[in-house]
C-alpha cells in the first residue's frame, strides 16, 4: 500500500493570480515551507512518497528529488480556462524539466491545449480545488461542464477547503464519472500528510503513479477547516512575513516600485492593529462564509443541470448521503 499527500507547497512556490492577496504588497511568500522540513514532516506522518507541487515551478521538487529517490516531482499550473478571464489550477505529477518548459506557453493558451499535451505524453494531471478555480468572473455550472471535457481526475478532498467545497468537488466527480485524488494543499507544515491518497496495491513510486492514472485509489483526510483554523494560519503567514521584512529586507528581490523603506513603514504601521486576534478572525470568518455560500449555490446549479426539477431534491439528498458515508468511511479518526 502507498500513501501520498499529492498537493504540497514549498518556499519555491510562485505568486498566482487566483490567490492574489494584500499580503503580497509587503512581500509575503506563498509558502515558507523548507524542503527538508516538508520531507521529514510527510514521512513522520506516514507518507510513503513525498510530492511537491509548487505553483508554476519545479525548482524545489527537483532539488529534493536529487536528495531523496522517493520524491514525486509535481507542479500546480495556473491555466487559462476561458476567454472571459477564468483560471484553473491543474496539478501535474511525474514531470521533468522539458515537460515543465513546454507547459509554460501552453498554460497561457488554454486548458484544452494544456491537457491535450499531457494526455498525449501520458503525464498524470488533475483539476485542483474546482470550487475556487476562477478569476475575474464567478463560476457557473456551464463552465464546470466545459472543463469536464478536458480532465479525467478531480481533487475531491483539499485540506485547505471547507467541507461544503469538498462535497461540491465530490458531487461533480460523481456526476461526471471522474477519478479522484486528495491532497492537503499545505502552505504550512501543519497540514502536510493529514489529507492524502491511498493506492492499496502499489508498493513502488511507479506503481502509485499507475494507480492514479487508472483511478485505483481512494482518498482520505481531516475535514476540519474552520474559521479559527484559517485565522491561525493567517497569523502564521503574517508573523513569518513580518519577521522576514524586519530582519532580512535587503535579501529579498522586489519590484522597483516597492521600495525597501516601504517595507518598514507598512510593517510598523500595520503590525499593531493586526496583532490583535479579532480583525483577522473577522476577515477569516467572512472568507469562510463566502466560500460556503458559493459552493452551495454552484452545487444547486450543477444538480439542476443533471436532473429535472421534480427529481432534483431526491438526487441531491441521495448524493449527499452517499458522499457523507464515503467521508465517514475514509476520513481519519
Amino acid at each position: 500500500m502507498a500513501k501520498v499527500d499529492c498537493h504540497v507547497h514549498s518556499k519555491y512556490s510562485e505568486y498566482v493570480l487566483l490567490t492574489y492577496s494584500m499580503l503580497q504588497y509587503i512581500g509575503a511568500k506563498d509558502s515558507y515551507n523548507e524542503l527538508e522540513d516538508i520531507y521529514k514532516t510527510a514521512k513522520s506522518r506516514g507518507m510513503d512518497y513525498v510530492a511537491i507541487t509548487d505553483h508554476d515551478t519545479i525548482d524545489g521538487a527537483l532539488i529534493l528529488n536529487d536528495k531523496h529517490p522517493d520524491v514525486i516531482v509535481g507542479e500546480e499550473l495556473e491555466v487559462k480556462a476561458s476567454d472571459e478571464g477564468h483560471l484553473v489550477h491543474v496539478g501535474v505529477l511525474g514531470l521533468d524539466e522539458k515537460i515543465h518548459n513546454d507547459l509554460k506557453d501552453l498554460k497561457k493558451i488554454g486548458i484544452k491545449e494544456t491537457t491535450a499535451y499531457l494526455k498525449e505524453r501520458d503525464i498524470f494531471y488533475f483539476l485542483a480545488h474546482v470550487s475556487s478555480s476562477a478569476s475575474k468572473e464567478p463560476l457557473s455550472a456551464g463552465l464546470i461542464r466545459e472543463w469536464m471535457n478536458y480532465v479525467d481526475t478531480l481533487e475531491v478532498i483539499n485540506g485547505m477547503l471547507t467541507s461544503q467545497e469538498n462535497l461540491l468537488s465530490r458531487t461533480i466527480a460523481d456526476l461526471y464519472g471522474k477519478k479522484v485524488i486528495a491532497g492537503s494543499d499545505a502552505h504550512s507544515l501543519d497540514k502536510i500528510g493529514k489529507t492524502f491518497t491511498i493506492a492499496e496495491k502499489a508498493n513502488t513510486k511507479e506503481g502509485f503513479m499507475q494507480a492514479l492514472k487508472k483511478g485505483e485509489v481512494h482518498v482520505t483526510g481531516e475535514l476540519n477547516y474552520t474559521t479559527r483554523w484559517l485565522t491561525n494560519e493567517s497569523f502564521k503567514v503574517i508573523y513569518q512575513t513580518f519577521q522576514e521584512v524586519l530582519l532580512h529586507p535587503l535579501q529579498r528581490q522586489r519590484h522597483w516600485t516597492k521600495k525597501y523603506c516601504l517595507d518598514y513603514l507598512i510593517t510598523l504601521g500595520s503590525a499593531p492593529p493586526i496583532a490583535t486576534y479579532l480583525p483577522v478572525f473577522l476577515i477569516a470568518k467572512n472568507y469562510h462564509n463566502k466560500h460556503i455560500k458559493r459552493a452551495l449555490k454552484l452545487q444547486e446549479e450543477i444538480l439542476e443541470e443533471h436532473a429535472e426539477n421534480t427529481r432534483r431534491e431526491e438526487l441531491k439528498k441521495a448524493l449527499i448521503k452517499r458522499i457523507k458515508e464515503y467521508f465517514e468511511k475514509y476520513s481519519k479518526k
